[in-house]
């Protein structure tokens, strides 16, 4: 079971899937695993998914932050966090 403190990450992922109609069949061979071992790591059932980070955010275009970076956070300042980085982070929303 993963940890409630990195719940957001793979909704993270879950959400970027979907918003940018990428296949989880596409991604995985993308990044170089198995389509069942990329399913586990949406689904919360592998731990060590962090080492896939970098090429996750690479194939789906994203910054490392748009993942690791919850939700509910939002910019104030310069953009978002799906710019590549760079925004700035603001306030979190109750």
């Amino acid at each position: 079971m993963q940890n409630i403190e990195n719940e957001w990450i793979i909704e993270n992922i879950r959400t970027l899937l979907k918003e940018k109609e990428v296949k989880v069949e596409n991604i995985s061979r993308e990044i170089g695993i198995s389509q069942g071992e990329f399913s586990k790591i949406i689904n919360g059932q592998r731990k060590d998914y962090f080492k896939y980070l970098p090429q996750i955010t690479e194939s789906l275009g994203v910054s490392y932050h748009r993942l690791v970076i919850p939700a509910q956070v939002v910019q104030t300042n310069y953009g978002n966090i799906n710019d590549h980085g760079n925004g700035m982070i603001g306030q979190v929303l109750p």
